[in-house]
This record gives structure tokens, sequence and C-alpha cells, in this order.
């Protein structure tokens, strides 16, 4: 795993914040400890993968649709910040959605498409810098029944 980049270290960085203020101990937290923690860590997680994105991708735009943070998810219990992104070619003005998952005691980001996206076999655009994500990420769905999202650091590197 490529330790360098942003998102690693600001997930590392919100991992020790929760141990560190027992935020792990809670056993059923409410919406109001999500909400806080989310006000406070929002901007920080944001401003990583969008740097990170535009370390490999430069003439994108990388806006966040959402971004939810669960101290306990549904998904056997992890503790996840999970964005909903528009990532916009800015020559070609085309643009795609993604959710990217940060699963935050494990610090593993991954990157899948958005399921308006999933379901087309090709990017159907001009740009190529979209073409050559889109690729990447439709090879997670690429069988019926299997779904692996892509790491972070594999797509930027």
């Amino acid at each position: 795993m490529n330790i360098s980049t942003q998102t690693y270290r600001v997930t590392q960085e919100l991992d020790n914040y929760l141990k560190n203020h027992n935020y792990y101990a809670i056993e059923q937290p409410d919406d109001s400890i999500n909400r806080e923690i989310s006000f406070v860590w929002k901007e920080k997680t944001e401003a990583a993968l969008r740097n990170d994105l535009k370390s490999k991708f430069s003439t994108l735009e990388i806006n966040f649709i959402s971004s939810i943070f669960h101290l306990i998810s549904d998904e056997q219990g992890a503790c996840l910040f999970l964005h909903h992104v528009i990532i916009k070619d800015s020559v070609t003005q085309e643009s795609i959605k993604v959710f990217i998952k940060i699963l935050i005691s494990q610090n593993i980001t991954k990157i899948y498409l958005d399921s308006k996206y999933a379901i087309n076999e090709m990017f159907k655009g001009e740009s190529k810098l979209l073409k050559l994500i889109f690729e990447k990420l439709k090879a997670a769905d690429k069988d019926f029944g299997y779904f692996s999202p892509l790491l972070l650091e594999t797509l930027i590197k």
C-alpha cells in the first residue's frame, strides 16, 4: 500500500483522533456523534481526496455531492466516510459520478462508479481522462455478482 497519499495520512489522523477520544468504545452512537465528527473531518478528507486525484489527473475538477460519516456502519460495523463525487474534465466539460469509501480503522480507500455509470459497458464521451478512469473502475464490476472496488492508490499511481 502506498502510504504517501494525503488521504492515507488524513485517515490515519482521523483513526488516531477516534481512538484518543474513545469514540470506538461507543457501542451505539447516535446521529449527533456522526454529525459532530463529520463537521470536524469532512473538509480534511475531501481536501485530501481532491489533492490525491488531482496529483494524477491535474485537469479534473473534483466536486463533492455528499459526504457521510458513520462511526459504526452497516458493513460489519466498520467506521467509514462515504463520499459521493463528481469528477469533471475541465477541458471537455464532461463528468462521471463515483463513490469513494474510506474505511477508517483499516485505512483503506476504495473508489467505484455510481450505479448510473456502472450499468454502461463503455464511457460515452470524448474525454480521454474520464474514459481511462471509467475503464479502470468498470473492471470492478466485470461479472454479474462480482464487485471489487478499486483501491484509490491503484487509480492514482
